[in-house]
C-alpha cells in the first residue's frame, strides 16, 4: 500500500509562533479514516512510532506542542480539516507516550476532545476519570493505578521505554482496542514490507524494524548540512557478549519501489545460516535507497544517493560498529534495482567491496536495440551502467572478487542477465551464474530457494 507525509502543517500559532503537526495518510481510502493524534514525551515529531499504522488504514496526525491546550487545538484543527485529507472526524483517538501519555488520559476525560478512544504509554500521573476508552500501558517498574474507566495493561520487566511496552503489551492489544473503538472492530494489517516508502524519505517515517533488526538513523553531509538518512541493523547473536571480535559486513539493498524494510524475510535467512554454520558471523545494513534512482546520484544533485551510501553510511557503519573494515570484509547483494546497484557500487568502487551478488538485476544492456520509445541512454547513464564498469575496472575485479548472479527462469529479467553473464564471461571475470527453475520477479520466491553458503568465504580477521 502507498501513503504520503504531508509535513509541518500549522495547526495553530501561538506568542507569534507556528504549532505543526505531521499528517500520515494512506492513499487510494475507499473512505474517510478514522484518526490516531500522537503525543509525543519531548522528542521530536518526525518520525513517529505509530507511523505504521497507516498499513492499518488509519491517518495519523504527530504534532509539536507546549500544553494540553496545544493538543485541543490539534484536534480541532483536524476536525475543521476533515473533509480535505478524507478524515473521519467521528472517530479520532489519541495515542500518547510518558507526558504525552499523560496528556492522553486527560484528553480521554474531557468533554471538548470528544475523543472515541485513548491510549496512554507510561504516563507519569493517576488517571483521571475518563469519558472515552482509556488503555494504560505501563511497566511494572513504572506502574500507576488505573482509573475507573480504564483498563491497565502491565508489562512485566519494562520501564519506561516505548518499544519494550509495545512489545511487552503486544502490538494486538493495542491495535485491536483502536479497532474496536474506532473502526467498529473492523482488522486491516499490511505487512510492514507491503507499506511502500515515501519518494523523498531518507528516514523511512515507519521506524518499526523487523524481527532481529534495530532502526538507526545517522548524519548525512550528502543532502546538507543538517541532512540525516536511516538504516536497518542486524548484528549476529555474539556481538553484545563478545566485545574484542571485530565482523564483516553485508550491505543489502533493496529493489524498486521498497525500502528498507524489505529486507526482512532476508534478515532471517542470513540469521538462521549464522546459527546453523553455514556461514560466519557478520554484520547486515539494510540500506535506505529511496523507492527509485538505482542507487545512483541523480544528475541534479537533489538525490545523491550514491553519495549518502559511500561518502555517509559506510564511514558510519565502520566508524560506529567493530566492523572489519577493508574489502575483503564488505560485501554487496540486492534484488531488482538494488542488483544494479550491486554492480554498480561494486563495479565502480572495487577497492571497497570483495564480495558481490545480485538477483534478477535489473540492468540494462547498452548493446541491445532500444525499445520503442525509449530515449537512448545518456553519457552518464553509459558511464554508470555495470556493463561498461565490468570492462573499465577490468584489472581490480578480475580474479579477486567472488561474483554471484542468480535469475529465474519465468523472470521478465532473464534475458538481460544472460546478457550480463555473456558479457563478465568474455571479459573474463569469474562468476557464479544460477537459473532458478519457475521464479518469477518475486523477493519472497527467490528467498525460499537460495542458501548463503555464497558467504562463507568471506574474511572475518
Amino acid at each position: 500500500m502507498k501513503f504520503a507525509v504531508e509535513r509541518n502543517l500549522e495547526y495553530s500559532r501561538a506568542a507569534g509562533k507556528s504549532l505543526a503537526l505531521d499528517l500520515y495518510l494512506p492513499q487510494q481510502a475507499r473512505q474517510p479514516l478514522p484518526v490516531i493524534l500522537w503525543i509525543h514525551g519531548g522528542q521530536s515529531r518526525y518520525p513517529t512510532p505509530i507511523a505504521r499504522l497507516v498499513g492499518n488504514e488509519y491517518a495519523v496526525a504527530s504534532l509539536d506542542y507546549r500544553t494540553l491546550d496545544d493538543c485541543r487545538a490539534a484536534l480541532r484543527w483536524l476536525r475543521d480539516n476533515g473533509p480535505k485529507y478524507n478524515l473521519d472526524v467521528a472517530h479520532i483517538g489519541v495515542w500518547g507516550f510518558g507526558e504525552g501519555g499523560r496528556l492522553a488520559a486527560l484528553l480521554a476525560a474531557d468533554p471538548e476532545a470528544r475523543l472515541q478512544a485513548a491510549v496512554d504509554f507510561a504516563g507519569p500521573a493517576k488517571a483521571a476519570k475518563s469519558g472515552a476508552p482509556l488503555l494504560i500501558v505501563h511497566g511494572d517498574r513504572d506502574l500507576p493505578k488505573a482509573g475507573a474507566d480504564s483498563t491497565l495493561v502491565v508489562v512485566k520487566g519494562a520501564a519506561r521505554d516505548f518499544q519494550q511496552l509495545r512489545e511487552g503489551a503486544g502490538a494486538d492489544t493495542v491495535e485491536n482496542f483502536l479497532d474496536k473503538h474506532l473502526k467498529n472492530g473492523a482488522h486491516v494489517r499490511f505487512w510492514l514490507g507491503k507499506i511502500d516508502p515515501v519518494g523523498d524519505a531518507w528516514v523511512d517515517p515507519i521506524i518499526d524494524a523487523p524481527t532481529g533488526t534495530l532502526y538507526r538513523t545517522f548524519p548525512a553531509a550528502s543532502l546538507g548540512p543538517h541532512g540525516e538518512a536511516s538504516y536497518l541493523i542486524y548484528l549476529p547473536p555474539a556481538y553484545v557478549k563478545d566485545r574484542a571480535t571485530r565482523y564483516p559486513v553485508i550491505y543489502y539493498l533493496h529493489g524498486g519501489g521498497g525500502s528498507q524494510r524489505v529486507g526482512d524475510i532476508w534478515v532471517q535467512k542470513l540469521d538462521a545460516a549464522i546459527h546453523d554454520g553455514v556461514i560466519p558471523p557478520m554484520i547486515a545494513v539494510l540500506v535506505e535507497g529511496l523507492p527509485d534512482g538505482r542507487f545512483l546520484d541523480s544528475p541534479d544533485g537533489k538525490r545523491p544517493i550514491e553519495s549518502v551510501i559511500m561518502k555517509d553510511l559506510i564511514p558510519h557503519i565502520d566508524a560506529t560498529y567493530r566492523t572489519i573494515p577493508r574489502r575483503e570484509a564488505r560485501v554487496l547483494e540486492g534484488l531488482s534495482m538494488g542488483g544494479y546497484g550491486v554492480f554498480h557500487l561494486g563495479f565502480k568502487y572495487p577497492e571497497m567491496f570483495g564480495m558481490l551478488s545480485g538477483l534478477c538485476n535489473g540492468l540494462s544492456d547498452p548493446a541491445a536495440p532500444l525499445a520503442p520509445g525509449r530515449a537512448p541512454a545518456t553519457p552518464a547513464d553509459l558511464a554508470a551502467n555495470p556493463f561498461v564498469l565490468a570492462e573499465k575496472n577490468l584489472a581490480a575485479i578480475q580474479s579477486r572478487t567472488p561474483i554471484r548472479i542468480i535469475v529465474g527462469t519465468e523472470d521478465f529479467t532473464l534475458p538481460v542477465n544472460e546478457a550480463f553473464h555473456a558479457r563478465l564471461t568474455k571479459l573474463g571475470i569469474p562468476h557464479e551464474y544460477r537459473i532458478l527453475p519457475n521464479v518469477s520477479h518475486g523477493y519472497k520466491e527467490y528467498y525460499e530457494q537460495l542458501d548463503f553458503s555464497f558467504f562463507k568465504t568471506i574474511a572475518t580477521r
